[in-house]
Protein backbone atom coordinates (compact mmCIF):
# COMPACT_ATOMS: atom_id res chain seq x y z
CA UNK A 1 0.00 0.00 0.00
CA UNK A 2 1.08 3.32 -0.95
CA UNK A 3 2.08 5.78 2.02
CA UNK A 4 1.33 9.68 1.64
CA UNK A 5 5.11 11.63 1.32
CA UNK A 6 5.68 14.28 3.97
CA UNK A 7 7.66 17.35 4.05
CA UNK A 8 9.56 18.46 6.91
CA UNK A 9 9.18 22.47 7.65
CA UNK A 10 11.79 22.76 10.13
CA UNK A 11 13.32 20.99 13.07
CA UNK A 12 13.48 22.03 16.75
CA UNK A 13 17.11 22.45 17.83
CA UNK A 14 16.77 19.05 20.40
CA UNK A 15 14.78 16.94 21.73
CA UNK A 16 13.19 16.75 24.87
CA UNK A 17 14.42 14.25 27.11
CA UNK A 18 11.84 11.68 29.66
CA UNK A 19 13.52 13.60 32.33
CA UNK A 20 11.90 16.74 31.72
CA UNK A 21 8.16 15.51 31.85
CA UNK A 22 6.87 16.49 28.93
CA UNK A 23 7.46 20.34 30.24
CA UNK A 24 6.19 22.73 27.85
CA UNK A 25 3.51 25.71 26.80
CA UNK A 26 2.50 27.54 23.63
CA UNK A 27 1.41 31.21 24.18
CA UNK A 28 -1.14 32.57 22.20
CA UNK A 29 -0.30 29.69 19.28
CA UNK A 30 2.61 31.91 18.47
CA UNK A 31 5.64 30.94 20.62
CA UNK A 32 6.34 27.42 21.67
CA UNK A 33 8.95 26.51 24.81
CA UNK A 34 10.03 23.34 26.35
CA UNK A 35 12.47 22.16 28.34
CA UNK A 36 15.18 20.51 26.85
CA UNK A 37 17.72 18.95 29.15
CA UNK A 38 18.54 21.71 31.75
CA UNK A 39 17.53 24.20 29.24
CA UNK A 40 14.59 26.07 27.95
CA UNK A 41 14.13 26.00 24.15
CA UNK A 42 11.60 28.81 22.57
CA UNK A 43 10.26 28.28 18.76
CA UNK A 44 8.49 30.21 16.65
CA UNK A 45 5.60 28.41 15.63
CA UNK A 46 4.71 29.89 12.03
CA UNK A 47 8.60 29.88 10.97
CA UNK A 48 9.52 27.09 13.17
CA UNK A 49 12.69 28.49 14.29
CA UNK A 50 14.63 28.96 17.21
CA UNK A 51 13.67 32.48 19.01
CA UNK A 52 15.57 32.03 22.05
CA UNK A 53 17.44 29.58 24.24
CA UNK A 54 17.20 29.98 27.79
CA UNK A 55 20.13 28.21 30.07
CA UNK A 56 22.38 29.24 33.22
CA UNK A 57 23.44 27.91 36.43
CA UNK A 58 19.60 28.56 38.00
CA UNK A 59 19.04 24.52 36.28
CA UNK A 60 22.59 23.76 35.83
CA UNK A 61 22.26 19.83 37.33
CA UNK A 62 18.93 19.46 37.03
CA UNK A 63 15.99 19.07 34.60
CA UNK A 64 13.47 21.07 33.26
CA UNK A 65 10.36 19.92 34.33
CA UNK A 66 7.59 22.71 34.13
CA UNK A 67 7.59 25.71 31.97
CA UNK A 68 4.81 28.08 32.06
CA UNK A 69 4.39 31.57 30.22
CA UNK A 70 2.89 34.44 32.24
CA UNK A 71 -0.47 35.11 30.68
CA UNK A 72 -0.69 38.98 30.99
CA UNK A 73 2.83 38.79 28.24
CA UNK A 74 0.70 39.58 24.82
CA UNK A 75 3.43 41.03 22.58
CA UNK A 76 4.31 37.83 20.11
CA UNK A 77 7.04 40.09 19.12
CA UNK A 78 10.40 39.32 20.13
CA UNK A 79 12.04 42.47 19.90
CA UNK A 80 9.34 44.94 21.15
CA UNK A 81 9.17 46.31 24.33
CA UNK A 82 6.60 44.58 25.78
CA UNK A 83 8.98 41.88 27.68
CA UNK A 84 7.84 38.13 27.49
CA UNK A 85 8.39 36.11 30.89
CA UNK A 86 8.34 32.61 31.10
CA UNK A 87 8.68 30.69 34.35
CA UNK A 88 10.73 27.46 34.76
CA UNK A 89 11.24 24.55 37.40
CA UNK A 90 13.91 21.64 37.54
CA UNK A 91 14.24 18.37 38.99
CA UNK A 92 16.13 19.69 41.85
CA UNK A 93 13.90 22.44 43.16
CA UNK A 94 14.73 25.30 41.44
CA UNK A 95 12.05 27.62 40.06
CA UNK A 96 13.11 30.90 37.67
CA UNK A 97 10.92 33.85 36.20
CA UNK A 98 13.24 34.70 32.52
CA UNK A 99 12.80 37.57 30.21
CA UNK A 100 13.06 35.87 26.83
CA UNK A 101 13.83 38.74 25.42
CA UNK A 102 17.24 39.75 27.26
CA UNK A 103 17.50 35.63 27.60
CA UNK A 104 18.02 36.81 31.36
CA UNK A 105 17.00 35.83 34.51
CA UNK A 106 14.42 38.45 36.49
CA UNK A 107 14.12 36.33 39.55
CA UNK A 108 14.48 32.70 41.42
CA UNK A 109 12.75 31.11 44.19
CA UNK A 110 16.17 30.47 45.64
CA UNK A 111 16.53 33.89 46.81
CA UNK A 112 13.05 33.79 47.61
CA UNK A 113 13.85 30.64 50.00
CA UNK A 114 16.72 31.73 51.42
CA UNK A 115 15.01 35.16 52.78
CA UNK A 116 13.03 33.54 54.55
CA UNK A 117 15.10 30.35 56.48
CA UNK A 118 18.55 31.79 55.94
CA UNK A 119 21.34 29.65 54.46
CA UNK A 120 19.58 26.25 56.17
CA UNK A 121 16.57 26.68 52.91
CA UNK A 122 15.75 23.00 52.52
CA UNK A 123 16.13 21.87 49.02
CA UNK A 124 12.32 20.85 48.15
CA UNK A 125 11.29 18.13 45.18
CA UNK A 126 10.79 18.35 41.87
CA UNK A 127 8.34 21.10 40.46
CA UNK A 128 5.10 19.16 39.01
CA UNK A 129 3.58 22.47 37.85
CA UNK A 130 3.60 25.88 37.31
CA UNK A 131 0.39 28.60 37.29
CA UNK A 132 0.79 32.31 37.16
CA UNK A 133 -3.09 33.58 39.56
CA UNK A 134 -2.44 37.00 39.38
CA UNK A 135 -0.90 39.91 37.64
CA UNK A 136 0.89 43.16 39.36
CA UNK A 137 2.04 41.81 40.87
CA UNK A 138 3.02 38.29 39.48
CA UNK A 139 1.90 35.46 41.73
CA UNK A 140 3.30 32.03 40.67
CA UNK A 141 1.78 28.89 42.10
CA UNK A 142 4.19 26.16 42.43
CA UNK A 143 3.83 22.17 43.16
CA UNK A 144 6.45 20.69 44.16
CA UNK A 145 6.88 16.84 45.27
CA UNK A 146 5.90 15.06 47.39
CA UNK A 147 2.64 17.44 48.19
CA UNK A 148 4.27 21.01 48.70
CA UNK A 149 2.17 23.91 47.03
CA UNK A 150 3.35 27.28 47.30
CA UNK A 151 2.38 31.06 46.16
CA UNK A 152 5.77 32.97 45.23
CA UNK A 153 5.32 37.24 44.64
CA UNK A 154 8.05 37.33 42.02
CA UNK A 155 8.26 40.61 42.09
CA UNK A 156 8.58 41.48 45.33
CA UNK A 157 10.31 37.67 45.80
CA UNK A 158 8.10 36.59 48.31
CA UNK A 159 6.77 33.65 49.34
CA UNK A 160 3.44 34.87 50.46
CA UNK A 161 1.73 31.33 50.93
CA UNK A 162 3.17 27.41 51.52
CA UNK A 163 1.32 24.62 52.61
CA UNK A 164 1.69 20.33 52.81
CA UNK A 165 -1.21 19.32 51.05
CA UNK A 166 -2.19 15.96 53.07
CA UNK A 167 -3.70 13.26 51.77
CA UNK A 168 -4.94 9.46 52.88
CA UNK A 169 -3.78 7.87 49.72
CA UNK A 170 0.11 7.63 49.78
CA UNK A 171 0.83 8.94 46.40
CA UNK A 172 2.50 12.60 45.43
CA UNK A 173 0.54 15.20 43.79
CA UNK A 174 1.70 15.03 40.06
CA UNK A 175 0.17 17.82 37.81
CA UNK A 176 -1.62 21.24 38.29
CA UNK A 177 -3.91 22.90 36.34
CA UNK A 178 -5.96 26.25 36.59
CA UNK A 179 -9.61 27.24 36.03
CA UNK A 180 -9.79 29.43 33.11
CA UNK A 181 -12.41 31.35 34.33
CA UNK A 182 -10.80 32.08 37.72
CA UNK A 183 -6.52 31.85 38.21
CA UNK A 184 -6.73 32.07 42.00
CA UNK A 185 -8.79 28.48 41.51
CA UNK A 186 -6.29 25.22 40.73
CA UNK A 187 -6.34 21.76 41.31
CA UNK A 188 -4.20 19.27 42.39
CA UNK A 189 -3.81 15.78 41.50
CA UNK A 190 -2.10 12.70 42.02
CA UNK A 191 -3.04 8.87 41.37
CA UNK A 192 -5.86 8.45 43.46
CA UNK A 193 -6.41 11.35 44.82
CA UNK A 194 -6.91 15.91 43.82
CA UNK A 195 -7.50 18.37 45.55
CA UNK A 196 -8.89 21.87 44.72
CA UNK A 197 -7.30 25.31 46.28
CA UNK A 198 -8.86 28.52 45.83
CA UNK A 199 -6.72 31.27 46.86
CA UNK A 200 -9.34 34.49 47.03
CA UNK A 201 -6.50 36.15 49.49
CA UNK A 202 -3.23 34.58 50.10
CA UNK A 203 -1.77 37.81 51.93
CA UNK A 204 -4.85 37.01 54.63
CA UNK A 205 -4.39 33.38 54.54
CA UNK A 206 -7.76 33.34 53.18
CA UNK A 207 -7.74 29.85 51.28
CA UNK A 208 -10.06 27.08 51.01
CA UNK A 209 -8.69 23.51 50.20
CA UNK A 210 -11.14 20.78 49.02
CA UNK A 211 -9.74 17.23 48.85
CA UNK A 212 -11.02 14.16 46.94
CA UNK A 213 -10.28 10.28 47.17
CA UNK A 214 -10.87 8.20 43.96
CA UNK A 215 -11.66 5.16 43.59
CA UNK A 216 -10.29 2.88 40.41
CA UNK A 217 -12.06 -0.32 39.45
CA UNK A 218 -11.63 -2.46 36.92
CA UNK A 219 -14.38 -3.24 35.10
CA UNK A 220 -12.89 -6.33 33.03
CA UNK A 221 -11.68 -4.74 30.08
CA UNK A 222 -14.36 -1.84 30.12
CA UNK A 223 -12.89 1.92 31.39
CA UNK A 224 -12.10 1.84 34.87
CA UNK A 225 -14.74 3.71 36.92
CA UNK A 226 -14.14 6.54 39.20
CA UNK A 227 -15.62 7.09 42.41
CA UNK A 228 -15.06 10.06 44.74
CA UNK A 229 -15.59 10.92 48.72
CA UNK A 230 -14.94 14.53 49.06
CA UNK A 231 -13.30 16.18 53.00
CA UNK A 232 -13.08 19.30 53.00
CA UNK A 233 -10.73 22.24 54.75
CA UNK A 234 -10.25 25.27 55.27
CA UNK A 235 -6.40 26.73 55.50
CA UNK A 236 -6.04 29.52 58.22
Amino acid sequence: MATASLDTVGFCPGPAQKANRGASDLLEGQLFAYGCGSGVVVVEVQQLQVAATLEGVVHKGGAVTAVKWCPMCHSRDLISDTHLRLASGDSNGSVAVWDVQCQSVCATLDDALLAVTGNNAPKLGVVHGLEWVTAKPFLLAVLMAPATLLVWDTQGDVILWQRELTSSVPEPFVAMCQDPLDRRRLCVSGPGHLAIITLTDVASDDVAVKQFKLETRGTGGKADTLRGSAGVSVAG
